[in-house]
Formats: structure tokens, C-alpha cells, sequence
């Protein structure tokens, strides 16, 4: 987990390097988003280490919305077509109300809304591969390692078909297995370290973008 912040808090510096790059785009965004994810998760992660609180669900529901609007609003300003957006917003209208469904019916202080946070991803995930599609079908794919926004697809994709069903896995049967002392709960060790890798890989993924692309301005053009 220290590693997976190192390269978290890398990333959001690294963007920080290249802030002049993107100053003009919705990648700015992106980048604070990135160093309030990595102050979040530190916070939380604190609290519950030194056990300052019963619960730190508060921290990653009130950061779920953050989460979905920031990427969602992203792909949203670098769709082509107006049907592309229309959909972009229409998927984050269901999941807003998934989201407000469970914060009305559940609060969000002592649970963490896994369904919504499974079914952003899901959306998610939708959205990239429909992004993707986008970009070939306008003939943009020899510029494909100019867009910053392609590695984030990229490292989101390694990242979510990951991390959802470790997500799924660990919410619903790590209480149950906390209690045991065999291969079981081993094997969830062993999937949460490799999520931990796996988000680490995805903020490697965001500081070679960085690094490599342009600001994408273009795009919108």
C-alpha cells in the first residue's frame, strides 16, 4: 500500500511538472483531482491504522462522486460526436441516482457504497471502450500516443477489470474471512496486494503520460 501512494503522490507531482502543458485543457482537472485522491486516501487510511474512528466510509462516499465527475467529465469534453456526449451524461445520470439512492437510504458515514462505486466502473469502463472506438473511427490513431487522454483509458481499463471484483471480493467476504486462519484468507491477501499493485502500474501509466503527450487540444478542434 506505501508503495501504491508513492507512485499516486508521483503521479499528481509529475502532473503538477507539466501543469504549463495542460493549462489550457480539462486535463488541469484531472491533476488536482489526483492530489486530492492521494490526501483522501492517506487521511483515511490513517484513521483507520491509528483508530481515530470507527469508520472511514465517509472518506471514499463522499469521494466516489469527485471520482465519476471528474472522468466522466473528461471523456465528456473529448467526445467527437454529439451523440457520444449525450450518452456520457446520460450514464452519469444513472449512476447519480444509484449514488443518491444509497446515500438516502444508507447514509454515508458508516457504509460504503459498493454498488455504485461497482457500477461506476462498470459505466466507466463503457465509456473508455466507446472513446476508443471513437478515435479509430476518425482516423486519429496515428496520434494516439499524443492524447493524455488514451492513458487514461489505458491505465483505467488495467485498473477497473481489477479492482471490481477485488472490490466486490473484499467488501462482502473480507469480514468473514478476517475471522479465518487457513488458504482462504491467505488468497484474499494475496488479491488485495495485487490490486495494490495493479493501481500502482495504473499511476505509472499517468506520469508516461505525462511525460509523452500534448496538451490535446486538437482533439476538440
Amino acid at each position: 500500500m506505501v508503495i501504491m501512494y508513492f507512485f499516486e503522490l508521483a503521479a499528481f507531482v509529475t502532473g503538477l511538472y507539466y501543469w504549463n502543458k495542460f493549462e489550457s485543457t480539462s486535463i488541469i482537472w484531472f491533476i488536482l483531482f489526483l492530489g486530492y485522491n492521494f490526501l483522501n486516501e492517506v487521511t483515511a487510511s490513517t484513521i483507520y491504522i491509528f483508530g481515530w474512528a470507527d469508520h472511514t466510509s465517509i472518506f471514499y462516499n463522499v469521494r466516489y462522486p469527485i471520482y465519476f465527475g471528474v472522468y466522466f467529465y473528461l471523456f465528456y469534453q473529448y467526445a467527437v460526436s454529439d451523440r457520444f456526449r449525450q450518452i456520457i451524461l446520460m450514464m452519469f445520470g444513472v449512476w447519480c441516482l444509484s449514488y443518491l439512492y444509497f446515500v438516502f437510504t444508507h447514509g454515508i458515514v458508516e457504509q460504503v457504497a459498493l454498488f455504485s462505486r461497482v457500477f461506476g466502473g462498470f459505466l466507466l469502463l463503457i465509456v473508455i471502450l466507446f472513446f476508443l472506438i471513437e478515435v479509430i473511427n476518425n482516423n486519429l490513431t496515428t496520434t494516439l500516443k499524443d492524447v493524455f487522454l488514451v492513458y487514461i483509458s489505458i491505465a483505467l481499463i488495467l485498473n477497473l477489470v481489477v479492482q471490481l471484483p477485488v472490490l466486490t471480493m473484499t467488501y462482502v467476504g473480507w469480514p468473514r474471512v478476517m475471522e479465518l486462519d487457513d488458504e482462504r484468507r491467505q488468497f484474499f491477501n494475496i488479491i488485495r496486494n495485487a490490486s495494490f499493485w495493479v493501481a500502482s502500474a495504473m499511476y505509472l501509466v499517468f506520469i508516461y503520460g505525462f511525460y509523452r503527450a500534448k496538451s490535446s487540444n486538437y482533439l476538440m478542434q
